[in-house]
Formats: structure tokens, sequence, C-alpha cells
């Protein structure tokens, strides 16, 4: 089974409702629903702490609530995961145009590359649960919370990859993003010191 963390607030409810029934109707998930949390990395942290206590569950996802998962994503996503791989999913708009086929991170999108490319982040995170204490918790931000956590992962050994049939539709849902946006500057520097305050704990621990 896979824990589908999906972050919501309120005023999207039909775009939740409508990402929830695409789950569903794909995969065999249990569905963590993070309400009004101030950002997507704290949303993420707390429905990946609860999926910890859920019986039968494997895999974890985080995801969004405007996104639809097209069939086959979870087998693709899977069988990456269980190879060792952070698998990044290829991402069309709702008019079925392309949106990314993996991400260097920091906006930077790949366009239509193949299985298995190297990219530097994964949008829509994907791991075994048990790797989530090895890569999480995440910073608390909503821009560069998939980079930290792509970054933590390959710490880790896990190396984020295109995955063309972990496909997911964006639908965009606009309401409260705008205050999002306000605080994308912010949210990069607290990523930056992040990763910088990680890669200095090996060298402090062994002087």
């Amino acid at each position: 089974m896979i824990a589908v963390v999906i972050p919501t607030i309120r005023g999207r409810e039909a775009l939740y409702e409508r990402t929830v029934a695409a789950y569903r109707a794909t995969a065999d998930v249990s569905i963590i629903t993070a309400r009004d949390r101030p950002t997507i990395g704290q949303a993420w942290n707390n429905g990946a702490e609860a999926a910890l206590g859920v019986p039968g569950v494997e895999y974890l996802h985080l995801s969004a609530d405007d996104v639809e998962p097209q069939p086959g994503w979870a087998e693709a996503a899977t069988r990456t995961a269980d190879r060792g791989g952070y698998p990044s999913p290829r991402i069309l708009n709702i008019d079925g145009s392309l949106h990314s086929c993996g991400t260097m991170g920091g906006g930077m999108l790949l366009p239509e590359c193949g299985d298995g490319t190297v990219c530097g982040s994964s949008p829509f995170p994907f791991m075994r649960l048990d790797e989530w204490a090895g890569v999480g918790p995440s910073i608390p931000a909503h821009y560069y919370a998939d980079d930290f956590l792509a970054w933590s992962a390959r710490q880790q050994g896990l190396e984020p990859v295109v995955v063309r049939d972990f496909c997911l539709v964006h639908l965009e849902g606009t309401q409260g993003r705008s205050r999002m946006v306000q605080r994308s500057a912010d949210d990069r520097q607290m990523f930056l010191d992040a990763v910088a305050s990680r890669s200095l704990q090996p060298a402090e621990a062994g002087s």
C-alpha cells in the first residue's frame, strides 16, 4: 500500500476531491490529508509522520491537492523505488501538453527525456516508507521543500531519475497561490541554509 499525503487549504475543496478520487481509482492507497498547514513542507512532514502509523503501508508519496495520477503511475514509481531510485514524474498540463519530464531543481524543468535520465529533484517525492527516516524531514517551506528532500535523498544513496510512466496531470489550482509566491525568496534562502548546515555536520562531528 502507498500512503499519499495531500496538503490542502480552504477554498480548494473541488480540486482536493478530484485529486483524491483519481488516486483511489488508480492504486491501492491510504490518503492522508494535511489541512491548512502554513507550508507544503510542514504538511508533508506531518503527513509522513502519520503514515508511519498506518498498518500495511510500504511506500510514501508526497503529493498536492491539484494533481491527477495517470494509470500505471504506482507500478512505475514503486518499481523504481525498489531498485534504489528516487522517481521523478512526467507531468502534463490539463490540456495534455507537457509541463515537465523531470526537473533539475530550482524551477529548472526538463523537456521530454528517456526513462532513467538522471535529474536533480522530484516535485512530488516518492520513496519506500522506511527511507523517510533518512530522507526527511523536509524544511518547513513551500518552495524548495521538494529540492531539499531530493538533496537529502542523494545523501542516502537514492538517485533522482525520470520515470515516464509515473505520470501526473497538474491541474494548477490558484487559490492561495499569490501568498506562496511572495515567500519564494525566503524559502530559497532557507533551503540553502539547511543544505549548508547539514553538509557541515560530519566535519563538525569529527573535529
